[in-house]
């Protein structure tokens, strides 16, 4: 993922990742209450006027997503991720 921020008329994105010569939009939300459908409504205007450079989207949210945000990202071809941290190996016998 190209980490820079990328802006555009709708507003800047966090990055950008590239496969197969198409661009996808990336945004990372690390906040503490899930992710609503109004960001995934925002991410939306920004690929659209994004001018062609971008194709499609996707979310990465700490907290997860709400009901209605999986429906608008499923409904806008958005890819949801929920961060989740991996867990240390333990040297110890006991957990």
């Amino acid at each position: 993922m190209h980490k820079e921020r990328i802006r555009f008329k709708a507003g800047e994105i966090d990055g950008y990742a590239s496969k197969s010569g198409r661009h996808y939009a990336v945004e990372a939300k690390n906040t503490k209450q899930k992710v609503n459908v109004n960001v995934v409504r925002k991410l939306k205007k920004k690929i659209d006027r994004s001018a062609g450079f971008v194709k499609g989207g996707v979310i990465v949210s700490k907290k997860g997503f709400t009901k209605d945000a999986e429906r608008e990202a499923k409904k806008h071809r958005i890819k949801t991720f929920k961060y989740k941290q991996k867990r240390k190996k333990s040297d110890s016998w006991f957990l």
